[in-house]
């Protein structure tokens, strides 16, 4: 009898940020927490090695980051093999690594954000606003999936919570992702401080900037945080992009401030906007340029009360527990 024990197989760079990464610890904490063992497998780079060792996360093995999709494909397959997996999850976004063919004996778990719906996936997980679309469902052909933004991996220690303005909250949260490739953090960060307000900027682990920021006496700056989930319940509100950051913070219920970064990120910021759960301003510097006009000193950030989002990570969850027991 194999043990419950799940592969996961997701990165973290400059490049990609640490998102993929950071979703799938998500997951298998709470897969932990249902008693399945986890093992991951990364390319060995610094954000990644960081990331994992800041989450404790102590069963992983790392491929050199030249490995081609072939070898690697192979490397999967005997560690699912050897650790007698009941399940390998998936989660990769670059172009060339995600065009991998996985051997079909594998039960596979693809989480993905675009139509590559491979034919050796047993399970879909896609939280992308397109992915509601019955079109882009029905090419699953009856396999299984989870479809849309409420299904999003969340952080664990969210749960049960939600922000409550008071006047001890200071701070302007800035959270640009973990990589922040187009430095929209430092633009952010200058604006509102310029607007008269505390700032506390997080750069995470992908961000290769050499930014020096200058010393303001409203200006704190934290690396590589583990949990965002403290950071923005002490927040009198955050700006960040359409990510990770953005779904922890519409279930928490904080006035969120969106400027989309990447393309596949703006479908999710305005089915959020549409939701009244946040305020999307647009992509990059069109994005900031509205955010720009639209705010002053006295007013914009604190304007709104944000909506309640339903989301639904412990449906997947428990549909996902299922399948590893079957």
């Amino acid at each position: 009898m194999t043990s419950k024990k799940i592969i996961y197989r997701a990165d973290a760079y400059y490049g990609i940020g640490t998102g993929d990464l950071l979703s799938l610890v998500y997951l298998s904490k709470r897969m932990e927490c249902l008693g399945v063992e986890s093992h991951f497998v990364c390319l060995d780079t610094s954000p990644a090695r960081l990331l994992t060792a800041q989450h404790a996360i102590d069963k992983i093995t790392w491929l050199n980051p030249k490995i081609d999709i072939l070898e690697e494909a192979e490397i999967l397959k005997s560690i699912y093999l050897a650790e007698q997996a009941r399940y390998l999850v998936v989660e990769l976004t670059d172009p060339v690594r995600k065009q991998i063919q996985l051997d079909d004996s594998m039960r596979i778990l693809w989480v993905h954000f675009d139509d590559n719906l491979p034919s050796f996936a047993d399970f879909f997980l896609n939280w992308s606003v397109e992915a509601l679309d019955p079109v882009y469902q029905s090419k699953i052909n009856g396999r299984k999936g989870f479809f849309g933004p409420q299904f999003v991996l969340l952080n664990p220690t969210l749960d049960g919570r939600v922000w409550i303005s008071n006047e001890g909250q200071l701070e302007v949260l800035v959270s640009l992702g973990g990589a922040d490739e187009h430095n929209l953090s430092s633009k952010i960060t200058y604006l509102v401080l310029a607007l008269g307000f505390k700032v506390h900027l997080i750069l995470g682990y992908g961000n290769d900037s050499n930014i020096n920021y200058e010393t303001d006496k409203n200006l704190r700056i934290s690396y590589g945080v583990k949990d965002l989930v403290p950071h923005i319940l002490s927040s009198r509100a955050i700006i960040c992009t359409g990510g990770l950051t953005l779904s922890e913070s519409c279930a928490l219920k904080v006035p969120a401030h969106v400027i989309c970064s990447e393309r596949h990120q703006v479908g999710r910021a305005k089915f959020f906007h549409q939701k009244g759960a946040c305020r999307y301003y647009g992509f990059r510097d069109a994005g900031l340029q509205r955010f720009r006009d639209n705010f002053s000193a006295k007013n914009g950030l604190d304007s709104f009360s944000p909506s309640v989002v339903d989301f639904k990570i412990g449906q997947f969850v428990n549909e996902f527990y299922s399948e590893i027991l079957d």
